[in-house]
């Protein structure tokens, strides 16, 4: 008889026997054509149940065959005396006790899998979210909830995305059911709490066919971009205007005008420009110091907005010069402007110590010349000359 004590003691040899288990599983399924395999499938659950009655005998006796396959032992030539009956009933609980082990490492696998993908979501720094096809929300992690100020004790589906969009339109570009590829597009969105904030979204189609219907559902990524915005809306500024009175610096003045003047030579349009210096700004400054004459640059470039049309373009060419770009203008309407510049200028109220100090302004005057001019600095080199003309007349010289 075979000794099972000596094999039931011995844990460690048992593990190792367990590996050689998943060989031999592996190879029986690579290999499952024998009628006699597929007999084992069919029946090992029933014979390992009325088997699992026997005290553990049985297992012993497998470990003591797998024992004896490796150790080269005369247990195997006992296992042969059994009838062939009894050796398929050996190996169909062999298998079962395989495919068992098996199961169970696979399901547990899984189930950390999941538990871990689960985490993974939640703790994502950026937004995650899943919406249906009219953009009620199905599942979104922490990051999002906080991102949209949404209140968690209220039911998820009562919210719908679109309705935090500030442009109801981009919504509708970016969850599109008849585009089923990925998307990618910067949006503002208006949190619950009624803050803007800017958003990289990510998204992608998703139809899932259950047993009643089929699904129609969207999954993305929101990213809160509104400080990168703000930064670069910043930098945008500065390369823009002019930092001290609000209007277009002299670099973007030339390139928003340029295309404009070359438009207005081919076409054969009217245009006009005005350059306006600050009368004695030298002596503004020094007499009242820079901080007064910084004062007095802002009053006169609000003045030269508020006199302004809504289609001319109003600069800071250096210093103490403005320039006034006036498409589709003649010299009528642009003496009329320099004009109410001018009165303007002489009427603001800048006070110092109690004091109206009086400042004025020369504005010099050009059209454009079909027949001379090649580019804008022709056009503003006639107002330039124009302008030192007016200082010494009347402040304004066409």
């Amino acid at each position: 008889m075979v000794d099972l004590k000596w094999v039931e003691h011995k844990n460690t040899f048992k593990i190792f026997l367990i590996s050689i288990w998943w060989i031999l599983v592996t190879i029986a399924v690579v290999n499952i054509e024998d009628n006699m395999w597929k007999e084992i499938l069919a029946y090992s659950f029933v014979v390992s149940i009325v088997f699992a009655s026997y005290h553990g005998k049985v297992p012993g006796l497998i470990f003591s065959i797998m024992s004896s396959v490796v150790s080269g032992s005369q247990a195997m030539d006992e296992f042969l005396l059994f009838s062939p009956f009894a050796q398929r009933i050996l190996f169909q609980i062999l298998f079962i006790n395989v495919v068992a082990l098996v199961t169970t490492s696979l399901s547990e696998r899984e189930k950390k899998a999941r538990v871990s993908l689960q985490q993974l979501f939640s703790n994502m720094p950026i937004g995650l979210f899943r919406i249906d096809s009219d953009g009620k929300l199905l599942k979104i992690n922490a990051a999002m909830v906080h991102m949209l100020s949404i209140d968690e004790k209220q039911k998820l589906s009562s919210y719908n995305l679109k309705y935090f969009f500030v442009n109801s339109h981009e919504f509708l570009e970016l969850f599109d059911n008849k585009d089923t590829g990925v998307k990618n597009s910067e949006v503002m969105l208006k949190k619950k709490d009624g803050k803007i904030i800017w958003g990289n979204i990510i998204c992608r189609f998703k139809e899932t066919d259950d047993v009643a219907y089929t699904l129609r559902e969207y999954e993305g990524s929101f990213e809160d971009i509104t400080d990168r915005v703000a930064l670069f809306q910043e930098v945008r500024k500065l390369a823009t205007y002019d930092s001290l009175t609000g209007v277009y610096n002299r670099g973007y003045f030339l390139a928003v005008t340029e295309p404009i003047f070359k438009e207005a030579l081919i076409r054969r349009k009217p245009l006009s420009m005005l350059l306006l210096d600050v009368d004695y700004f030298k002596k503004i400054n020094d007499t009242y110091g820079h901080p007064f004459g910084d004062v007095v640059l802002q009053k006169i470039a609000g003045c030269i907005v508020e006199n302004a049309n809504n289609s001319n373009i109003v600069g800071r060419y250096g210093g103490d010069e403005f320039i006034l770009f006036l498409p589709e203008e003649d010299y009528e309407l642009a003496l009329k402007i320099a004009k109410a510049i001018n009165d303007g200028v002489k009427s603001l109220d800048i006070i110092l110590e109690g004091q109206k100090v009086h400042v004025s302004v020369s504005v010099g005057i050009s059209n454009l010349d079909f027949n001379n001019d090649k580019n804008i600095d022709d056009l503003v080199r006639r107002a330039d000359i124009s302008m030192y003309e007016a200082k010494n007349i009347d402040r304004i010289m066409p």
